[in-house]
């Protein structure tokens, strides 16, 4: 009915003038906005896109149809005429890192997956352009940025495919070449880089070029950044970052690394006390270890015993004190022998 209707109508006229009441928008006539209107098919998404085409001096009358092409793609297209190839290529190279990201990035990390130290005029520049394409969100991490739509990834990796390569370079070189030291607090414990956390995290998904040397940068200079912080937000990305190590190092065949970075997991979510997720992982750490100690790919029994360890302490947390003795009893009876021999 028109009366239920009257609440969705006011909404989408107060979005109307919000989106096209400023700068050369204001120039629009009440048919050119209506056009507008009807070419962004009541999308607020695609009518912010057309709102920026319209800005940049393009008549109405000749903004594409949502069918002809993307109007993600048009918008670049108009960018790149801005900006010229070498600007815009570092801008792609910003835009690539965001909307290709695993999770939304504070604006440090943002300058970090584009190879910056810091935050630059440059990269606020770049930011303010693609105002249309993004999205902030305020959590505890602070003011996160992350594209409004899944389909924006799609884009950039049709359009963009040497990108990928460029940020494996650009993270790797990061990794290698920064010095932890320099992060240590007064108390001698390290802080965290902004966007270096990130990065050790995202890499096995933007290259499978990974050498021994960078494997143990991650495994042990990323992990002393954290391991004695209690930010669930902190812990909760360390336990992500291992469920993607742990899956690299078990295709790479290093399993010992792979048995140390599920470790890793399985403390990360027994500190945030969410111990069905930490079980999860203490299991996988226990089967791995006997699989790859039938199988020769192993000779350190001291970690099976560990594991049993870990997860006898998990079982105790949770009130399942004889699963816990079980583990307990293997733990003490794999050091025995390995004692006795």
């Amino acid at each position: 009915s028109l009366h239920d209707a009257l609440p969705i109508l006011k909404t989408y006229a107060a979005t109307k003038v919000k989106v096209l009441d400023g700068g050369k928008m204001r120039g629009l006539t009440m048919k050119e906005a209506d056009d507008m209107l009807k070419l962004c098919g009541g999308t607020f998404l695609n009518l912010k896109l057309y709102a920026k085409l319209a800005e940049s001096g393009i008549p109405v009358k000749e903004l594409p149809a949502l069918d002809s092409q993307p109007l993600f793609e048009r918008y670049l297209i108009e960018i790149q005429k801005y900006y010229g190839d070498k600007l815009f290529d570092e801008a792609m190279t910003t835009l690539y890192a965001i909307v290709t990201a695993e999770e939304p990035l504070t604006l440090r990390e943002v300058a970090w997956l584009s190879g910056d130290e810091f935050v630059t005029p440059k990269l606020l520049s770049f930011l303010r352009d693609f105002g249309a394409l993004l999205k902030t969100i305020r959590d505890m991490r602070g003011s996160l940025i992350s594209p409004p739509s899944e389909r924006y990834r799609e884009y950039m990796e049709a359009m963009f495919p040497e990108k990928k390569a460029e940020l494996a370079v650009i993270f790797t070189d990061k990794l290698m070449n920064t010095n932890l030291k320099q992060y240590r607090d007064a108390n001698g414990n390290y802080a965290i880089p902004d966007g270096l956390f990130y990065m050790a995290a995202y890499l096995p998904t933007v290259t499978d070029e990974i050498s021994e040397e960078l494997r143990d940068r991650v495994y042990k200079d990323i992990d002393d950044c954290i391991m004695n912080s209690m930010e669930p937000h902190i812990l909760h990305r360390r336990a992500k970052m291992g469920e993607v190590w742990q899956e690299t190092c078990g295709k790479a065949g290093w399993y010992e690394t792979q048995i140390g970075f599920l470790n890793i997991i399985g403390n990360s979510y027994s500190t945030m006390c969410e111990y069905d997720q930490a079980l999860e992982w203490e299991n996988n750490r226990v089967s791995f270890c006997k699989q790859y100690l039938s199988e020769g790919k192993m000779d350190d029994e001291n970690a099976l015993a560990k594991a049993y360890l870990n997860r006898g302490v998990t079982y105790n947390v949770t009130g399942k004190y004889e699963e816990a003795l079980k583990d307990d009893d293997k733990c003490i009876a794999i050091r025995e022998s390995l004692h006795e021999a």
